[in-house]
């Protein structure tokens, strides 16, 4: 037994939104805020699925999304949280402000992954943002990322979260 489709899939379009659909969506949002996404496509008239319309608003419609490219800082920080973190997008998304998982996730696996193996065959290392230097609080938070358990890595992740600004700081 699990949960009821979210939608018929008779009648469901597929495929880009439209601007006049961008349009509909963020009124009814406005109106009514981002919360039960069953009602939004009955409610408002889209033929879309329920799922379709809650990650078209999350990932790209939110105020406050951050789109385009991204800066080598920003490159910088994702190398070093996605070899601490691994493929844990939303964690990494938390030290990106106004950039969401997914794009974070698209833009790991169509450009920084490539780029990564080509600068490694290369012979060229991809520093991390910032460096410590050895005995400093960067290698106890490495050891505590490398004790990564269900459940411990919001501990880690907070860890991070206060040295990442530091050691920035300190390496300029």
């Amino acid at each position: 037994m699990g949960r009821p489709p979210c939608c018929d899939k008779l009648g469901v379009k597929k495929g880009p939104w439209t601007p006049e659909e961008d349009i509909i969506l963020v009124s009814y949002i406005q109106e009514h805020g981002p919360g039960n996404w069953r009602s939004v496509p009955v409610s408002t008239g889209l033929m879309r699925c329920s799922k379709s319309c809650r990650l078209r608003w999350t990932n790209y419609l939110r105020p406050g999304i951050k789109r385009g490219n991204f800066t080598s800082h920003e490159e910088g920080v994702i190398v070093h949280l996605q070899s601490l973190l691994g493929n844990r997008w939303a964690a990494i998304a938390s030290y990106l402000p106004r950039r969401t998982d997914n794009d974070i996730k698209n833009y790991w696996n169509t450009h920084l992954k490539k780029k990564l193996r080509k600068q490694q065959a290369m012979g060229a290392i991809f520093a991390p943002p910032a460096a410590s230097s050895p005995g400093t609080a960067g290698d106890s938070l490495l050891l505590v990322v490398l004790r990564f358990e269900r459940g411990q890595h919001i501990q880690a992740a907070r860890r991070l979260h206060e040295e990442l600004p530091a050691a920035a700081a300190a390496a300029q």
